[in-house]
């Protein structure tokens, strides 16, 4: 079994605006969890933390590439946690005004379907403020 969570998702926008979606305070905090605080630096180097005042969880992690509509690879590591994983978020223009975005999380220190669920969540989410 591989330990990659990877969950893909159609999103009415273009590959810049969903982008935005991703990097943005106030855009994050619109869809990321149900009720997130965000802190977010998205250049190289740059670190984020999020958490979710409804669920009790946090996360943080450092951005290692960033290419605008393009890629974002950071790393990830719940707060409770001592391990670190790593994301890569993939925004693939279809042609057609829509975006196909991939989460790929490797490396998770738990079950692979607790992250799948919770990225497939996540992007529900970013999925209904743009119908």
């Amino acid at each position: 079994m591989s330990d990659v969570a990877r969950i893909s998702r159609t999103i009415a926008a273009p590959p810049s605006e969903v982008f935005a979606d991703w990097v943005s305070k106030n855009r994050l905090e619109s869809w990321l969890w149900p009720e997130p605080l965000v802190q977010i630096n998205p250049v190289v180097g740059g670190y984020f933390h999020f958490k979710d005042t409804m669920y009790g969880i946090a996360a943080e992690g450092m951005f290692e590439e960033v290419v605008p509509a393009k890629r974002l690879a950071f790393t990830w590591r719940w707060i409770e946690d001592e391990s670190t994983s790593a994301v890569v978020v993939s925004f693939d223009d279809n042609g057609d005004g829509s975006t196909t975005v991939t989460v790929a999380h490797t490396g998770a220190p738990h079950e692979r379907q607790p992250h799948e669920e919770g990225w497939a969540s996540c992007l529900d989410r970013l999925e209904a403020q743009h119908r």
